[in-house]
C-alpha cells in the first residue's frame, strides 16, 4: 500500500468523493490487487484524512463490488468473480446491441471522424505498450455510440460495468496480440457502421465484446490467486 497513486484533491468536490475515488483508482488500475488487504493507518497517513471519511467511503466500494469487509479481521481488495464477469457481459451486450441499432443511423460525418481518430490514437498505444491510455481510448469509442444515442441512462449503466471490470480488461490487454486483435476488430464495426449495415455491425460488435469473456480460462490460469 505504500505505493498507492494519490490523486488530486481539487479534482473532487469534498473529501468524501477525494478518497472514494483515490481508493477506486488504486483498485481498478491493479496497483491494489485482488485479495490485498486496506490498510486504513496507510491512507489515513497518506491522504491526511480521518478515518470516518475512508470507511464511508470502503462502504461504497463494497456496494460497487470492489471490497471485501471481513467482520472483525479487516477490509480486502474484492477478487476477481468469473460470474460477475459473465453477468456484466450479458447485460453490456443487451444495452450496446440496442444502442447501436439506434445510433447507426444517427452518425454524423463528424461522429464518423471521432470514432477515427480514437482509434488512430489507439493503434499509437499498441505501438508504445501504453495499455491504461489504450483502455481509456477503448472506452472512449465504445461510448461514442451510447452519446449519439442520447440515451444518458444506458450510458450510466455501461460506463459502471468498464469501471467494474476495468482490472480484468487491463490483465487481458497485457497481451499484445490482444490488443492488435482488439483494434482490428473496432476498425471493422466502424466500416460497417459507415455503411450503415446494421446486421452486420451488430455481430461484430458481440463477437467483439464476447471475447473479453472468453478469455476468462486465460485469465485464470496466469493469475488464479486473483480469481473467485
Amino acid at each position: 500500500m505504500d505505493d498507492i497513486v494519490i490523486l488530486n484533491r481539487d479534482d473532487f468536490k469534498n473529501s468524501r468523493e477525494y478518497i472514494y475515488n483515490t481508493i477506486k483508482y488504486n483498485i481498478i488500475n491493479l496497483i491494489l490487487k485482488p485479495g490485498d488487504r486496506i490498510n486504513e493507518p496507510i491512507i489515513v497517513e497518506k491522504l491526511n484524512v480521518s478515518r470516518t471519511p475512508i470507511r464511508e467511503g470502503i462502504i461504497r466500494l463494497v456496494s460497487d463490488g470492489l471490497v471485501t469487509i471481513i467482520p472483525q479481521v479487516s477490509s480486502y481488495v474484492s477478487k476477481i468473480s468469473i460470474k460477475s464477469m459473465r453477468d456484466d457481459t450479458f447485460v453490456r451486450t443487451v444495452i450496446e446491441e440496442k444502442i447501436m441499432d439506434i445510433a447507426i443511423d444517427m452518425m454524423r460525418p463528424e461522429d464518423i471522424e471521432r470514432a477515427k481518430n480514437i482509434l488512430r490514437e489507439q493503434y499509437e498505444t499498441i505501438q508504445s505498450g501504453d495499455i491504461y491510455k489504450n483502455l481509456l481510448l477503448d472506452n472512449m469509442f465504445h461510448k461514442l455510440f451510447l452519446e449519439v444515442a442520447g440515451n444518458h441512462s444506458a450510458l450510466s449503466i455501461v460506463t459502471n460495468i468498464y469501471e467494474k471490470h476495468q482490472r480484468e480488461r487491463l490483465i487481458y490487454i497485457q497481451d499484445n496480440s490482444n490488443l492488435k486483435e482488439i483494434h482490428e476488430e473496432h476498425l471493422e464495426l466502424l466500416k460497417c457502421v459507415e455503411k450503415k449495415d446494421r446486421d452486420s455491425a451488430k455481430i461484430l460488435l458481440n463477437q467483439h465484446i464476447f471475447h473479453f469473456t472468453n478469455s476468462i480460462d486465460k485469465i485464470r490460469s496466469l493469475y488464479p490467486h486473483y480469481m473467485e
